[in-house]
């Protein structure tokens, strides 16, 4: 059975068979750019019903669109692209423009009937524009992770504007497919072509020819869906995503100025950009749509996997993007917010896809951008771990919103968010894990240095533990970097930043850098090359370094660094680095070779959730909290607002984890149900480490409660098995014959993505 191949246009699996090499086409064509007018106004009806709406919606679509994908593969006709409510259609070989033009008429008798649907918002009815154009069309492959189909170029452009002339309910022919059809056809003028007067006659069925091959389909097939399919897919799903658009324009001039070659060689760098940038971040490359002289990339976080921290991933990637230099015009737009994921379409041409207001919202953003600018709304910049400089605009208005959307510029990276130091939260028990680590500072005090490993999983209380010592390290100086997720290539960059702190080094310049060897090293002056590779501070090359082979490099690197941090460090020091489990290679290495020193009184506290951290060093496991001690932290952090049973409630809840209850206790209301947003990404983000099979069932024994009896286990088949309960540990336990979510917290979110 063939996966991926629906997923792929008939046009790429024949393409991809018989000249893979090929990077553009020019085709004589028809194309019919199809727009469901109905959708925003019933996406904003049943938006009112949350969830449930949500699936109405793409209910609907899917429906719909399968009886109109009928009426246009009979007659030979492809799907390129699925834009939420429109359809591009590509009909070549014989009487192309006739069959194009015969499936337009089809679709728009077809959806007289099909588009009259009851909702639970009541009843809607759809209808259809459509826009036809005969000529030469170009095609372009661009992309390295995977081959995108990019439709571009004045033949698009051509198409794109004849269904912006076609009022709901019209199909209008542009000028080159004016001039291909049959003149009785023909009804009234509009600007650049005319109205299809008359239903042409029905030409003869056309097969599909046969084309098949996963492993052609593969190349075609973006590489966060390729695994999603091939790991067995999911349902549908509601997820929480950040979404951003990211519109390239020009494209017209350049292939009449440049010609084809060039606009294929610029496609190819924006898209292999677009690609890396989405799969340094973990994040997904949907896919590419139709524009009037341009087109636009669509990239999402958290469909179909989510990590947390979506809406900072899609921030990076696209700033990364924007900053490429790739020589065609940008603009973005980004937004975040609740979607309704899954596949579109009937079973012979499938897309994965996100449905909702979100998509909507970020493409009415990126409508408004300017030229090289990147416009956000508030939502998905506050809910950012990193900021990033901003400019808000004026309010513009948009269609399908009655009020006006106001959204920022988004600028350079202006660093992470300050963690609330100043502010920190009460810490409750604890007293077994903050045992060793005080022992450990002691230590130092008296002279005898060493190392330690705080591990648990993430919000467990990590930092907390970690700060509470900082606070009670009185005369030991103090040094605390975080490694940084999205600096995991870049060799030395957590261990330069200690360094520097080390050296106080304010400005990193090779002024500042060789000021302050020479008052606490001076004899290292001629090594100074090989510590500010570390620092990344340009340097100019010394005899002595220069003289150095490869292997003698990487030694005397590791033992000037040593002997920089003795000469910076001569008494008690703690040094902490935060988020361990993100550490670049080389500082990974250079933290061990320092660390291996014996003799100095440094305390070295690493923080993290891999326990790769905890080999050779003194390890302090961090759990969740007892009942009672995460009852008195919520009745604590609540300040006497949440009464003792509701604090044990929520302790309940929270599983023991202090970010989770945290987040609960500022999140409590009387009678509120929603989980904050943190929280639900956090442990989304768990969740979708299980396979889709898995991360299914699991989302299924949700439905029978936080806990539930063995028997009711039958109702699910025989496919749950002992296999299935060990790979969901962690979420579920068993005691006897009752099973039980591990966390309350983790049924709700596996329920709460459940169509």
């Amino acid at each position: 059975m063939d996966l991926l191949s629906p997923y792929v246009p008939r046009l790429l699996l024949e393409w991809g068979q018989s000249q893979p090499a090929e990077a553009w086409r020019e085709v004589d064509a028809t194309m019919v750019f199809v727009d469901v007018s109905g959708f925003t106004a019933m996406s904003e009806r049943l938006a009112r019903r949350g969830k449930v709406g949500a699936e109405e919606v793409m209910a609907v679509i899917s429906t719909t669109f399968e009886q109109l994908l009928e009426v246009a593969y009979g007659v030979g006709g492809g799907l390129l692209k699925f834009g939420g409510d429109s359809l591009l259609l590509f009909f070549s070989g014989e009487s192309h423009a006739a069959r194009g033009c015969f499936a337009a008429a089809g679709m728009r008798r077809t959806l007289r009937t099909a588009g009259r649907i009851t909702t639970s918002a009541g009843k809607v009815t759809l209808r259809m524009s459509a826009g036809v154009h005969s000529g030469t069309f170009h095609l372009f492959l661009a992309g390295n992770s995977h081959r995108e189909l990019v439709v571009t170029g004045p033949g698009a452009s051509a198409t794109v504007r004849a269904e912006s002339g076609a009022s709901a309910g019209e199909i209008l022919l542009s000028a080159g497919a004016v001039r291909a059809a049959d003149p009785r056809l023909l009804g009234e003028p509009r600007e650049g072509g005319r109205l299809l007067g008359k239903v042409p006659e029905a030409p003869p069925p056309v097969p599909a020819p046969p084309v098949s091959g996963e492993s052609v389909a593969r190349v075609f097939v973006p590489q966060a869906i390729r695994r999603h399919i091939e790991g067995g897919g999911a349902e549908a799903e509601h997820r929480t995503v950040a979404l951003a658009f990211v519109k390239f324009s020009g494209i017209d001039t350049l292939i009449a100025s440049e010609g084809p070659a060039e606009v294929a060689g610029r496609l190819d760098q924006l898209v292999t950009c677009a690609q890396e940038a989405a799969d340094d971040h973990e994040i997904t490359f949907l896919y590419t749509d139709i524009d009037s002289d341009g087109g636009k990339v669509l990239i999402c976080s958290g469909a179909p996997r989510t990590f947390d921290n979506n809406e900072e991933r899609v921030l990076r990637a696209v700033r990364r993007v924007m900053d490429s230099g790739v020589p065609l015009a940008l603009r973005a737009g980004i937004h975040r917010g609740h979607a309704f994921t899954g596949d579109v379409g009937p079973p012979y041409r499938r897309t994965y896809t996100a449905m909702g207001d979100v998509v909507n919202t970020a493409a009415r953003v990126m409508s408004h951008a300017a030229p090289s600018e990147i416009l956000a709304t508030r939502e998905a910049l506050d809910c950012s771990a990193a900021e990033f400089e901003a400019a808000q605009t004026e309010p513009f208005r948009v269609k399908g919103k009655s009020e006006p959307l106001v959204a920022w510029r988004v600028g350079k990276l202006a660093g992470l968010r300050r963690r609330q130091e100043d502010a920190p939260s009460p810490l409750v028990g604890r007293e077994p894990e903050m045992a060793p680590l005080l022992w450990a500072l002691q230590s130092a005090r008296e002279g005898t240095g060493g190392s330690l490993a705080v591990i648990g999983e993430a919000g467990v209380g990590k930092s907390r533990l970690v700060q509470e010592l900082q606070a009670g390290a009185e005369g030991v100086r103090t040094l605390s970097v975080s490694a940084e997720q999205y600096q995991r290539s870049t060799p030395y960059h957590c261990f330069g930043r200690l360094l520097a702190a080390a050296l106080d080094l304010d400005a990193r310049n090779p002024e500042a850098l060789t000021e302050r060897t020479s008052a606490l090293a001076p004899e290292l002056l001629p090594w100074l090359p090989l510590a500010a590779l570390v620092l990344d501070v340009p340097v100019e090359q010394t005899p002595e370094v220069r003289r150095l082979d490869d292997a003698s490099r990487a030694a005397r690197l590791r033992q000037v660094v040593v002997e920089l941090m003795q000469a910076a460090l001569p008494g008690p020091s703690l040094l902490v680095i935060e988020d361990a489990q993100w550490l670049d290679e080389a500082s990974r290495e250079l933290l061990r070779h320092v660390e291996a020193q014996s003799g100095r009184p440094w305390l070295f506290v690493v923080a993290g959730r891999s326990a790769a951290e905890a080999a050779g060093r003194t390890t302090v496991k961090v759990g969740p909290l007892p009942h009672a001690d995460a009852a008195a932290l919520a009745r604590s952090a609540a300040q006497g607002r949440l009464l003792p049973a509701a604090s044990a409630a929520l302790a309940e809840r929270s599983g023991g984890n202090p970010l989770f209850l945290l987040e609960l206790v500022a999140a409590s209301e009387p009678g509120a149900e929603a989980l904050p947003d943190s929280v639900e990404a956090l442990i989304a983000s768990r969740i979708d480490l299980l396979p889709p099979r898995d991360r299914t069932l699991l989302r299924t024994l949700s439905v029978l409660g936080a806990s539930f009896d063995a028997k009711l286990l039958s109702t699910l088949g025989d496919e749950v098995g002992e296999p299935s309960w060990r790979r969901l540990q962690g979420f579920v336990r068993r005691r006897g014959g009752t099973f039980t979510f591990t966390q309350a917290l983790f049924q709700q979110v596996a329920y709460e993505g459940l169509p």
